[in-house]
Formats: C-alpha cells, sequence, structure tokens
C-alpha cells in the first residue's frame, strides 16, 4: 500500500463464481467474451453439462501474450490443475507453451521438474491428520479453533478440513517460494510471469461466511505468508526486480453460501410463462435446464 497502488474498491458487476473470476483475471474480459460463465453450464446441443476448464476460454491471457513474445517464460501453480490452467492457458493460443505445476497430482502428460514431486510427497496432507488448528498467539492450554478430524469412514471430511484450514494456505505459500528458488524465477535476461491460486480463503469462506473468527484467523496467516513470501522476494530477485500483485477472483456475504432448490426456480419461472403464453390446455416447455445462475 505504502508502495504500490490499491484499489480498495475495484469490482466486476458479475455471476460470483472462481472460475468465472480466474478467467477475468487471466483475460482482462468480462465473462460474455471469455466464455467461463460459471463453474459448470449447460450445452444445450449435447444436453449435457460441461465444466469450466482452460481449454473453453475463447479469448487470449496475458500468460499467451507474454510467452508468445519470445524468450520469456510462464509458470502457474495452484492446488488443483485445472484452476491453474485457468490463469494462463486460453483456446485461441492452445499451442503456446506454459508450465503448470499443482499439488493434487502430476500431469497426464509432460514431464515436470524433479523437485515438484519431492515438495509434494514432503508436504502431502496427511501430516495433518487429526491436527488441531489453534489460534495465533493462543494461550497453550486453550482449545483448538478447530481439529481436522480423520475418520476412515469418510476421508473427504478430512481434505474438506484440511483445504479449508491454514495449513492448506501454508503449503501453497511453501509451494510458491519453493518455485521462486528451484526455477530461478527473476535471475535471467528475459520476463518471468508466475501465477498462483490461493484457494483455502475462498473454502473456508463456503463454509462459514466472511465474518466468522475462524476466517479471522485464515487472514493472520495469510498475512505472515505474505510477510515470508515479500522477505524471499526481496532477497532473489531482489528488491526492484519483480512485481507482485494480489486480487480477488470474486466475493461473498458475510453469510455462508446457501443452495437454491434450482427445480423450484425452473418449474415457477416456466409455470409464469406457461400461464402468460400458453393457450387452451396446451402447456409448452419453456425452460429447459436451470443451472445457478442461469436459466435455459
Amino acid at each position: 500500500m505504502e508502495e504500490g497502488a490499491f484499489l480498495p474498491d475495484c469490482r466486476m458487476a458479475c455471476s460470483s463464481f472462481s472460475a468465472t473470476g480466474l478467467a477475468t483475471i487471466a483475460t482482462g474480459a468480462y465473462a460474455e467474451a471469455h466464455g467461463i460463465v460459471a463453474e459448470s453450464w449447460y450445452d444445450p446441443a449435447s444436453r449435457a453439462m460441461i465444466a469450466a476448464r482452460a481449454g473453453l476460454t475463447q479469448a487470449a491471457t496475458l500468460s499467451d501474450q507474454v510467452a508468445a513474445a519470445g524468450g520469456n517464460r510462464v509458470f502457474a501453480a495452484a492446488t488443483r490443475r485445472s484452476r491453474a490452467e485457468l490463469l494462463v492457458q486460453s483456446a485461441p493460443y492452445a499451442k503456446v507453451q506454459h508450465t503448470v505445476l499443482a499439488l493434487d497430482a502430476p500431469p497426464d502428460s509432460a514431464e515436470e521438474p524433479a523437485w515438484v514431486d519431492s515438495f509434494r510427497q514432503s508436504h502431502a496432507p496427511d501430516r495433518f491428520k487429526n491436527a488441531n488448528w489453534h489460534a495465533l498467539q493462543a494461550d497453550p492450554n486453550a482449545p483448538p479453533l478447530r481439529v481436522l478430524v480423520d475418520d476412515p469412514a469418510r476421508p473427504d471430511d478430512f481434505m474438506a478440513l484440511y483445504n479449508a484450514s491454514p495449513f492448506a494456505q501454508d503449503t501453497q505459500f511453501e509451494f510458491l517460494r519453493a518455485l521462486l528458488a528451484e526455477e530461478r524465477l527473476g535471475q535471467g535476461a528475459t520476463f518471468d510471469l508466475l501465477s498462483v491460486v490461493l484457494d483455502s480463503g475462498a473454502l473456508l469462506g463456503y463454509e462459514v461466511g466472511a465474518d466468522s473468527p475462524l476466517m479471522r484467523e485464515m487472514i493472520l496467516h495469510l498475512d505472515r505468508q505474505i510477510e515470508l513470501t515479500l522477505e524471499a522476494l526481496k532477497k532473489v530477485p531482489g528488491a526492484g526486480n519483480f512485481g507482485l500483485v494480489f486480487t480477488a477472483a470474486h466475493g461473498s456475504t458475510g453469510y455462508p453460501v446457501r443452495p437454491i432448490d434450482g427445480s423450484a426456480v425452473a418449474i415457477a419461472i416456466n409455470d409464469a410463462l406457461s400461464a402468460a403464453f400458453d393457450v387452451s390446455s396446451v402447456k409448452n416447455r419453456y425452460v429447459e435446464r436451470y443451472v445457478y445462475p442461469l436459466v435455459y
């Protein structure tokens, strides 16, 4: 805030989805132009749902333009590979090469640097099974804010708790700093661009809302990780040799997300249109599908 630019109320009025926001950050285009309108959407031609992915992005990304200039290096990192790809890849420029590194699994094809798998194994989530999440600077005898319970009968529950915890967030930042060091970013004669998806705060927000004490603790952990990353950047590549940008992919209310009964919405819309336009006893179908927040 002291040495750069701070835009506290810069908003885009659009559907609030992570995939949509990531594509907008990557391309500088609105959802109607880049095509990633939600996490998934309905394709009337195939009558099937389509999940958001980089190959469906219809606008060029900043990363594509940087890589196409020649000699520059482009990296993207995230817990989930599909998220990282949204930040760098798009269909019109699919032949441009980027390095996408993810914590969830190695790529199906193409090689990744050896250090990535070593990091993945040494930072496995299993380390935090049944771990206690304590408040920062809490009394040693204070009860934990949350326990990352590992129930073998419900393994997905542990992963949900882990991914929405500061333990996962810290690992994402450690991965970022390892990437900076291992790939020697910013130390060559060309331009290096690195994009990183940090999603633990968002996952926690979906569950508990923005005003939860857990969210406050997550932000305090985030602040510490930013400090450590700035210290690393000031050493290598060195002060004055890097630019750092933070932005949110999307926002939310201060309350946990509540699911909407899509079938009830679709029926209500269809009944209203039928009452307005149908004649005699013929009932036409006006709504083919409702996938929040889109009506087809």
